[in-house]
């Protein structure tokens, strides 16, 4: 009968003592609720980006309920759309400034390590054709790691970090890029589609975190890069009405002149590279007294937009090869 008594069945409790009870409860739901959040997890980051971006950032996430003294992290990058896959820049790395760096486990430096470098990062070209590893891995890769390869899908990457006198100690990386443990960096070829990043076993090696006892199987959820065609429709059009007027000249005068702020469109690949947002009519980088010379001859003077505008899309990462096949 005491809860009914606190919900306020009996009027002779008094108000306040009936608050503190409540918040007490409140505080302790909370807390509990904190913590069944945590647990062993490495999370990669899913994303649409446009095709033929260059430095593309992958965030992978690591939650851990124990203090882990060795991380091993193999992963598979593999096309789901034919064609549509990593260029051939691409690196796999510890946050700078995430909470693995800033560890004992992800430092540099490490009191007891093998000969090779801690934290470690190998790339592997092509999958065995039989799975030597156990646990829910995509492929099995056994072969000798390679310098600067030509990326093909399927390929591999592999991370481990290992450091017996320090631990990454228990927490969980915040779902936001800067904050993730680890970043996989990437160019992406010029075809829309698919590709996944999953989980693998590398020499033998599946995920797992160790805690300097047992070894531990983290959850782990693949992501997937959505490679869209690239979209400019609002190029030479700020306003974004879908005509040209002088609205749209006004907006490249105060791009130009008085410091306004570009505006630029996610998917519009140029943006991303050398051109100066909506109003850089001519992609020459910036925005200038010929783009609203431009806008003018077309809002105002019947100009050719064919003849006086840019494309966007048409502008190509530098140094851009063609896409390499899956």
């Amino acid at each position: 009968m005491l809860p009914l008594i606190f919900l306020g069945g009996d009027s002779h409790i008094r108000p306040a003592f009936r608050f503190r009870f409540w918040l007490v409860a409140l505080c302790c739901l909370l807390w509990t609720g904190g913590a069944a959040a945590l647990e062993n997890s490495v999370v990669v980051e899913s994303k649409t980006v446009v095709a033929g971006a260059d430095s593309v950032s992958v965030g992978i996430f690591v939650s851990n309920v124990e203090s882990i003294f060795s991380f091993y992290l193999p992963l598979e990058l593999r096309s789901v759309t034919p064609g549509s896959f990593v260029h051939t820049h691409s690196n796999l790395a510890i946050n700078p400034i995430g909470r693995l760096r800033n560890s004992l486990l992800g430092d540099d430096i490490c009191c007891f390590c093998p000969p090779w470098p801690n934290p470690l990062v190998e790339m592997y070209p092509a999958p065995d054709s039989v799975n030597d590893c156990s646990g829910p891995v995509s492929g099995s890769y056994g072969e000798n790691p390679i310098d600067n390869p030509a990326l093909v899908s399927p390929d591999a990457y592999y991370l481990e970090a290992f450091d017996p006198c320090g631990p990454l100690y228990p927490g969980q990386d915040p779902m936001v890029l800067d904050s993730a443990s680890c970043q996989l960096i990437f160019d992406v070829t010029m075809m829309p589609g698919e590709f996944e990043i999953d989980t693998c076993c590398v020499t033998q090696n599946h995920l797992w975190f160790g805690d300097g006892v047992y070894n531990i199987t983290p959850r782990f959820v693949k992501g997937t890069i959505t490679v869209v065609a690239c979209d400019c429709s609002c190029h030479a059009d700020p306003q974004c009405d879908g005509v040209t007027d002088i609205a749209d000249v006004i907006r490249a005068i105060d791009r130009a002149f008085r410091e306004a702020d570009g505006t630029y469109d996610s998917f519009c690949r140029g943006y991303g590279i050398s051109v100066d947002g909506r109003t850089d009519v001519d992609c020459s980088g910036a925005t200038d007294i010929l783009d609203v010379v431009k806008l003018i001859d077309v809002s105002l003077r019947g100009g050719n937009p064919a003849l006086l505008f840019c494309g966007p899309c048409a502008v190509i990462p530098t140094q851009r090869r063609s896409a390499p096949a899956s």
